[in-house]
């Protein structure tokens, strides 16, 4: 009787664990009725970071599903090529703003002049730089761990303040932030990078209570691994978990889905579930898996870098 009871709460257990997987990436799709068209929300997307990685692969989605797109990045090149590569596939304007959000001075005056005209609708913030990462923290340049304050604590902010309140005027709008899974733990070796993801993951999920009651959405995404080039290079050092990687693409087209249904994912089914299965990990075990692949990676970037 006890094993029995036993195994009848281990599954009511797990069930549960996986109700949130079930219910955004197999019901919900299934199911018309929540099929949400993004355009309701309003004409205008605004992605920062919208000229690569995964910003770059929201700003294809949401143009995609015939948004209007405004990307804000730093680099002029690939926020030329971005838009070109939005406007020769979809139907749909497509406009940049060239902006370094490392910088200290008052940089939002200029974003908010571009904004006051449009009928924004979607915010994604999804600028980030990981710098050295990772890295012990007295390897990682001053200049490095400002430059992700700058990004991922500050520019959230002030983005969410710039949008927020024409979204509640209008009480119809949605943010996206993107954290990272880092955020849900102290990580080593990549200190400053998961505090402040944690910071922009905890501020998100504040306000999404806040303005909820408004019918503005907003959503922290917390993904694991994407494809970039340095976890391709350490893939084979990640065992299991490297069935789990997915790529920016890959995300984004998921996870523009869960967008005013759930304020907290991961955003895809393989990484969803890699979250239910690390939560029957004890944290010391857990903790000591992240550190060796943190290390893993690092002695990958210093060979790299002394040839």
């Amino acid at each position: 009787m006890i094993l029995i009871s036993t195994g009848i709460l281990a599954s009511f257990i797990l069930l549960y664990k996986l109700f949130p997987l079930l219910r955004l990436f197999v019901i919900f799709p299934l199911s018309k009725y929540y099929v949400v068209d993004l355009k309701n929300y309003g004409e205008w997307a605004v992605v920062t970071g919208g000229n690569s990685g995964i910003g770059k692969s929201y700003a294809l989605q949401l143009a995609q599903r015939g948004m209007n797109v405004l990307i804000v990045g730093r680099n002029l090149d690939t926020l030329k090529e971005t838009k070109k590569e939005i406007q020769d596939n979809y139907r749909v304007q497509c406009e940049y703003i060239q902006i370094d959000f490392t910088e200290t001075g008052n940089i939002y005056t200029k974003l908010k002049q571009q904004l006051e005209d449009r009928n924004v609708g979607i915010l994604v913030i999804s600028a980030g730089i990981s710098g050295n990462t990772p890295c012990y923290f007295l390897e990682e340049t001053h200049e490095n761990v400002i430059a992700i304050i700058q990004l991922h604590i500050r520019a959230v902010v002030n983005m969410v303040d710039l949008v927020i309140r024409s979204m509640l005027a209008k009480q119809s709008g949605a943010v996206v932030i993107v954290s990272s899974a880092s955020s849900k733990y102290p990580e080593s070796l990549m200190s400053v990078y998961s505090s402040c993801k944690a910071f922009s993951d905890r501020f998100g999920r504040a306000i999404s209570w806040e303005f909820s009651k408004d019918d503005v959405h907003v959503q922290s995404l917390v993904p694991y691994y994407v494809s970039t080039n340095m976890i391709k290079s350490v893939e084979k050092y990640l065992g299991p978990l490297r069935y789990f990687t997915v790529s920016s693409n890959e995300l984004s087209k998921s996870a523009v889905n869960t967008i005013g249904i759930d304020n907290y994912t991961t955003g895809h089914w393989k990484q969803e579930l890699l979250s239910v299965l690390l939560s029957f990990v004890p944290n010391f075990l857990r903790t000591s898996i992240a550190k060796n692949i943190a290390k893993t990676m690092r002695f990958k970037r210093v060979k790299k870098l002394l040839g």
